[in-house]
């Protein structure tokens, strides 16, 4: 259950269930090629250019609620968690000698 402060705009649930409609999905069925599928999908709705970067758009996309199912999906994704979980840890190690995440070169 999302808290007061979690809860989602209406625009942003009536966005996800249309995805999940488009694509004849629920969160518990679809895999990570589906939701690669729907990220693509809105990038190309927002006619977004890997070629040609118009920033407006690219923002539009990273603050799309795509994003928000794509955390839905993490959270239950086996893989996913253990990936993030990998991260966080290696983050955790390295916090003596980084001062912040944004600072680290790979």
């Amino acid at each position: 259950m999302l808290s007061k402060q979690e809860e989602i705009s209406t625009y942003e649930a009536q966005e996800i269930e249309r995805l999940l409609q488009e694509k004849k999905q629920s969160l518990s069925s679809m895999s990570l090629k589906d939701l690669q599928q729907m990220l693509d999908d809105v990038w190309d709705q927002l006619e977004c250019d890997n070629n040609q970067l118009n920033w407006d758009k690219i923002g539009l996309f990273y603050s799309h609620p795509v994003w928000l199912l794509n955390g839905l999906f993490a959270e239950q994704d086996a893989l996913s968690m253990q990936n993030r979980r990998a991260i966080s840890d290696w983050i955790d190690l390295q916090k003596e000698t980084i001062g912040s995440v944004l600072e680290v070169k790979v």
